[in-house]
């Protein structure tokens, strides 16, 4: 992988790297802190100035479009994919923004054996609901979070 741009002002650079997972999650502060979905893990430096560069494979194709890295690390940077590029660019070219993802307006914890016992609840999978956006589909849906203190 080789991502392209101008890190930190720095013209005409190019970083190279490894993929190191596709279909991460991570929670980007410029978007509201909503998780963004499937994005590439690389090792390939990205700075300002690189964001938004392409992400190349072996053979010049662009898989990806720089996005960030993980502030004070080294080697952990992320990518959006192409396809996910490609279906939204009209949208954001004509408009200047995408709606088409699904949100459902939730804070939620994966639900775990150990969480169950815990709660003293006999449900052992599935996520445990913790808070609903107001105004959002779930709220709309009447959907409501189950606050609980951790014993």
């Amino acid at each position: 992988m080789a991502a392209v741009g101008s890190p930190f002002g720095l013209s005409g650079s190019i970083t190279t790297g490894i993929v190191s997972q596709l279909g991460r999650t991570i929670t980007e502060t410029t978007t509201g802190n909503y998780p963004i979905s499937n994005v590439i893990q690389t090792d390939a430096s990205i700075n300002p100035g690189n964001s938004g560069g392409p992400l190349l494979n072996s053979e010049g194709q662009v898989v990806g479009i720089n996005t960030t890295g993980i502030s004070g690390s080294q080697g952990v940077g992320f990518a959006m994919p192409s396809d996910t590029i490609l279906r939204e660019i009209a949208d954001l070219i004509n408009t200047g923004t995408y709606t088409q993802h699904s949100y459902l307006g939730i804070t939620s914890v994966d639900m775990t054996y150990d969480l169950a016992t815990r709660l003293d609840l006999d449900v052992t999978d599935g996520v445990l609901l913790q808070q609903v956006t107001s105004g959002g589909p779930a709220d709309d849906a009447g959907l409501r979070g189950v606050q609980h203190r951790l014993p």
